[in-house]
């Protein structure tokens, strides 16, 4: 047995998370899915975003209101990438909110709050 063999096996003995994985990423997909049931998945990606994003500019945002034009003025001019930061957390802030009331709505209109929440 090879060596990455036996981290593996060791790893699924205490952990499970070979098995974990197996099941998240190898789950069968209904033959009904299809593009207007991902609005949960894109709303939980952009929330992530704003937190990466937002996390980044606040190492350089002072917000006290003598700073705040002179921190913003820096992150724009002089931080790495700065300007794409302060961009993805801009639109994604406005994406967020639209693809949440999309989900909403969806959720709502198809009646996926009901029980039973089984895909068929």
């Amino acid at each position: 047995m090879s060596h990455w063999a036996r981290i593996n096996e060791w790893l699924e003995h205490r952990t499970g998370i070979s098995t974990a994985v197996r099941n998240l990423f190898y789950e069968e997909i209904p033959a009904s899915s299809g593009w207007h049931q991902v609005f949960g998945s894109v709303a939980l990606f952009l929330f992530l975003v704003q937190a990466f994003t937002g996390v980044l500019l606040a190492f350089n945002y002072a917000p006290s209101p003598g700073e705040a034009y002179n921190s913003l003025q820096y992150i724009l001019t002089e931080v790495t990438a700065g300007r794409l930061m302060r961009g993805l957390h801009h639109w994604g802030a406005s994406m967020l909110i639209v693809v949440v009331v999309l989900h909403m709505t969806q959720v709502f209109l198809f009646g996926a709050y009901k029980k039973p929440r089984e895909a068929t």
